[in-house]
């Protein structure tokens, strides 16, 4: 999975966090436990290692059923930011449960994930908490791909300094771990394919950085294994310069794909190009989020593709499965909205498994993994930095128990200025993308920005001018019903009567006075039908309404005199039923 994919055929878009925080973490104090082998894992023979077409562990052909693993409240680079071990052990118990023997991990590289300093050297703070993690794993008897260079887009010639800070780093990361029989392979690399150095044609450039930096591992480190996972098969046999290719550089040949259309087709291909183990790396599917464009992103059809996945790994006798991902992923740590991205777990926040769950426990059967490395160093947690930008948009936060949903900073800000829950209603969604709006569903209205838009841009406006800058309500009106009401005739000629030429509709009485109130054109729109009676959809009742572009406001002769005789009438709620039925209670 990465940020420079294509879309495949029915593979659905998966962009990778491209936010890192800053790498100021204060690390809980542990006792000064040392690393304890209970035997000499190399002379032992407990590493993974390849014989023909299979792995082999201990001399006995095993097979790989794994979790491309993010914790579900810290994913992407967070994972390493907000270190949180006693949680990572938590869930790797649940990955356990379901019959899963090894976990895909990916290490990124640059300062600005935390993980190297700006002259190249690893972060000693960071490199513990990966010897941590494979601590858990063990203890659960999962072995670990560990995926490096994650982020690394420049492909750097030899000689350059980038490719001696390359250097550092796998000195550092494979040289601490080579004799750990907890790590099952290294990989060189998540989809070199997918990023733009590949894509605009500089495939030789790519494999030779490959081709050097498998050289590099291998001078380091004889135990384990080498992969690459490429985003699409026919990368591994692309040749590069004096014809080297993938295949020719890795000793387990990784690819990944979440198309089941054509698995049995690149299965079919890599197979004939090569005899060395073959293991479908990545696979998946998301299951929402629920208000969403695409209805195929269901559970339904997440357990489809895991039926079909299995089979086909089965059937072309592959070295293993991986699917991604282990967890859901806790709203706004992919994006600034709610994303299928955080939807590919095949268990569900609440801890509960997806019909997908059941599938991959029970229809691809495999032995654990132990190993004989074993170090007892105290779980830690790391410190949450104040800057940090989950506390921020958690912190007053706004949770509605009713409807499930949150409100969040700036739409938050622009729903408590501009009239709260009277004018606006509660949320019926998280936020969403659609198209290029970033959009919220209430109860009353729908409250969008565009994508690109954020109150950053805007820093040093006074407040309410900075989020009307940012936030609008959409014309959910206009959608539903404009053109269902004729313009008036003639235009009215009583002082009173406020008429628009552009809509040909006019507002007078109790609703103009409501309308003037609660922000006007900016919240509600211009009129776009006169007073009409109509039976309300909610309740049964016949009332009087007035739509609007934004809205719709009604009569409420029963609460006459009172702030409650006009009212926003809940369209924000009929608009999400008509266009995507996930309204909720």
């Amino acid at each position: 999975m990465n940020d420079c994919s294509q879309m495949y055929k029915e593979r659905p878009l998966r962009m990778r966090f491209l936010r890192y925080l800053p790498a100021i973490f204060v690390v809980l104090l542990v006792s000064a436990s040392s690393l304890i082998l209970s035997s000499d894992a190399r002379a032992s023979g407990s590493f993974v290692q390849v014989d023909g077409s299979h792995l082999v562990l201990d001399g006995q052909p095993v097979r790989v059923k794994g979790t491309d693993y993010y914790p579900s409240n810290n994913p992407w680079a967070y994972m390493w930011n907000r270190w949180d071990g006693p949680a990572i052990d938590t869930e790797l118990a649940a990955a356990q449960s379901l019959g899963i023997n090894s976990v895909r991990i990916l290490v990124p590289y640059h300062s600005n994930s935390g993980w190297t300093y700006a002259d190249g050297t690893v972060n000693p703070v960071y490199l513990d908490r990966l010897k941590e993690f494979l601590q858990i794993a063990g203890r659960h008897k999962l072995k670990v791909i560990v995926t490096l260079f994650d982020w690394y887009s420049s492909f750097d010639p030899p000689g350059s300094e980038e490719d001696r800070n390359s250097t550092k780093y796998l000195d550092a990361i494979v040289g601490a771990l080579k004799n750990d029989d907890r790590v099952l392979a290294w990989d060189l690399h998540n989809e070199p394919d997918n990023y733009s150095i590949w894509q605009g044609g500089e495939q030789d450039k790519v494999i030779d950085w490959l081709a050097r930096m498998a050289a590099k591992i291998r001078q380091i480190d004889t135990n384990h294994p080498i992969t690459v996972g490429v985003g699409k098969a026919d990368a591994l046999w692309r040749p590069g310069p004096n014809g080297v290719t993938i295949l020719d550089l890795v000793d387990i040949v990784s690819f990944h794909s979440y198309d089941i259309t054509t698995i049995d087709k690149d299965i079919a291909n890599i197979k004939a190009h090569t005899v060395k183990p073959v293991l479908l790396e990545e696979t998946g599917w998301p299951t929402g989020p629920a208000c969403y464009t695409l209805p195929d992103y269901t559970e339904a059809r997440q357990m489809a593709l895991f039926q079909g996945m299995i089979e086909a790994t089965t059937k072309g006798d592959l070295a293993g499965i991986m699917e991604w991902t282990l967890f859901d992923f806790k709203p706004y740590r992919s994006f600034d909205w709610e994303s299928e991205s955080d939807y590919y777990g095949l268990i569900r926040l609440d801890g509960s498994l997806k019909p997908a769950a059941d599938v991959f426990s029970n229809e691809y059967k495999v032995p654990p993994l132990p190993s004989r490395t074993i170090t007892y160093t105290p779980l830690t947690i790391a410190a949450v930095s104040p800057s940090d930008p989950f506390s921020q948009i958690e912190n007053g936060m706004i949770y509605f128990p009713e409807t499930g949903h949150d409100l969040k900073t700036g739409m938050r800000d622009f729903w408590l200025l501009e009239g709260g829950e009277s004018v606006f209603g509660k949320p019926l969604s998280e936020q969403l993308l659609e198209g290029d709006k970033v959009v919220q569903y209430f109860e009353k209205v729908r409250i969008e920005r565009d994508k690109d838009l954020n109150l950053k841009q805007y820093e040093g406006w006074p407040k309410k001018k900075m989020l009307e800058a940012v936030f609008r309500v959409s014309p959910i009106g206009s959608e539903l019903e404009d053109g269902k009401f004729a313009p008036l005739p003639v235009a009215p000629t009583d002082s009173s009567v406020l008429f628009f030429k552009t809509t040909g509709h006019s507002i007078e009485g109790a609703f103009l006075r409501y309308w003037e109130a609660n922000g006007g054109e900016q919240i509600f729109g211009k009129p776009i039908s006169e007073e009409v009676t109509e039976v309300s959809p909610t309740d049964g009742v016949s009332r009087t309404v007035q739509y609007f572009e934004n809205a719709r406001l009604e009569y409420h002769p029963e609460k006459q005199g009172t702030p409650d005789e006009i009212q926003t009438g809940p369209l924000g709620r009929e608009y999400l039923q008509a266009k995507h039925s996930c309204a909720g209670p």
